[in-house]
Order: C-alpha cells, then sequence, then structure tokens
C-alpha cells in the first residue's frame, strides 16, 4: 500500500490518504541505485499549488510525502 501524506504549513495538520500500490514509475539519474531512486520518491516535496486545508479553513502551502506502507507480492517498477 501507497500513503500519501499530506501536511498543511499553516496549521500542521495532516492528511493521509492510503491507495493500493500495483508499480512505481521511478526517476533514474547516473549512478544512482534502486534504493537512491525509491528514497527520492519517498522524501517530501513542496506542492505547487496552493491546498485547501480542511483543518483551518485556508488555501495555504503545503507539503506531501509518499510511503510505502506494504508491497505487493509483485510490483512493477519503471525506471525513467
Amino acid at each position: 500500500d501507497l500513503q500519501s501524506a499530506i501536511t498543511c504549513l499553516e496549521c500542521g495538520n495532516v492528511t493521509k490518504t492510503i491507495d493500493p500500490i500495483i508499480d512505481l514509475s521511478l526517476e533514474i539519474s547516473d549512478n544512482s541505485g534502486l534504493i537512491d531512486c525509491l528514497g527520492n520518491f519517498t522524501k517530501s516535496e513542496n506542492l505547487d499549488i496552493k491546498y485547501s486545508c480542511s483543518n483551518c479553513q485556508t488555501r495555504t502551502n503545503a507539503t506531501k510525502k509518499l510511503t510505502i506502507l506494504k508491497f505487493p507480492n509483485v510490483l512493477s517498477i519503471q525506471l525513467k
């Protein structure tokens, strides 16, 4: 399962969603291995758009972090 956590930078509220994971599409660069690619995939990133926080009722900046909670028995990984 893949968890997406969006954190409001105004009030700190975290909204989590969990989706089944079937495949991953990972960015690869020179001299990077699979572990590096997974690390980049799961690191926190700033959202490009204003987030509508349900807790503080404002449109604000937010971060998004993906976490792999459970790998399926078979996982397809695309390196791009």
